[in-house]
């Protein structure tokens, strides 16, 4: 899990590297993921 370098929208989000391209990325709000979506970075 990887955080920092999002900009934008992404900021104070979270990623998980899925497959090849694919992220999941998400944030938490009160211990819980909120705002989950899942991604291709290219």
């Amino acid at each position: 899990m990887s955080r920092g370098g999002q900009i934008g929208r992404l900021q104070r989000h979270y990623a998980v590297s899925v497959s090849a391209n694919w992220r999941v990325t998400f944030r938490f709000e009160d211990r819980h993921a909120v705002d989950v979506d899942y991604l291709d970075y290219h």
